[in-house]
């Protein structure tokens, strides 16, 4: 999924907000430009992303004011959890689209 903040009034998202909705998976959703992404704590996790990591060359790690990872990761940061995440299956895919099509239905759309 891609995502803009602008949509719902400029905040950018946090790992929190994809713990929230994915307990315990690892989730890197990227922004609608693609310069950068969010990525949950699992990913974070995999990915070996603390509070010591350094920014990667051409990329930044957005980080709270202790020093951890927000979630967001810009340009070349994106590809250090982009390596560990899974793209979903044939399967996965198929499912969530019948999920969001039922969805969309519910809605009236």
């Amino acid at each position: 999924g891609q995502w803009d903040e602008s949509v719902w009034g400029g905040t950018l998202p946090d790992k929190s907000w994809l713990d929230e909705a994915a307990p315990g998976l690892p989730v890197l959703l990227t922004r609608m430009d693609l310069h950068c992404a969010v990525a949950s704590t699992e990913a974070l996790r995999r990915a070996g992303i603390g509070p010591h990591t350094p920014d990667p060359l051409g990329g930044v790690i957005d980080r709270d004011l202790q020093g951890n990872a927000t979630g967001i990761l810009r340009e070349n940061a994106v590809n250090l959890v982009h390596a560990v995440v899974p793209e979903p299956s044939v399967e996965e895919r198929r499912a969530a689209l019948q999920r969001a099509a039922r969805y969309a239905l519910s809605r009236g759309v």
